[in-house]
């Protein structure tokens, strides 16, 4: 009778553990899946472009909103054109080119990847 008692303490005491495992395996599980909690998602960098001759010198008017640093890159075809102030999140691009051409635009938070879309300005004629 003794020995029963033993195996069933032994049962017992084995069941515990193995509960109480179980549980510490189901929380660790638990935390591992939860959901991220990701920092707040800060709007996207936007351009916009419009475009027109003035006294036949192909020019673009830029204008963004959405950045956050102190400066701005400007990229027209991948080249840093300027770098200025991000207020008033407006800048005229005279190009200096009289006849037909594409021009894609970009703008970037200064020294940094962040970035807006990509917008085309094109002079058909």
């Amino acid at each position: 009778m003794k020995t029963k008692n033993k195996i069933s303490a032994y049962i017992l005491r084995g069941s515990t553990t193995a509960l109480l495992f179980s549980c510490v395996i189901v929380a660790l599980c638990s935390a591992i899946n939860l959901p991220e909690q990701s920092p707040k998602a800060r709007p996207p960098l936007q351009l916009r472009a419009q475009q027109k001759r003035v006294e036949r010198i192909n020019t673009v008017r830029l204008a963004w909103k959405g950045a956050t640093s102190l400066n701005i890159d400007i990229y027209r075809n991948n080249v840093l054109i300027a770098t200025q102030p991000n207020n008033p999140g407006v800048y005229i691009d005279s190009t200096g080119d009289t006849s037909r051409a594409r021009y894609r635009y970009r703008v970037c938070e200064a020294g940094t990847q962040t970035c807006s879309n990509e917008v085309m300005a094109r002079f058909t004629r």
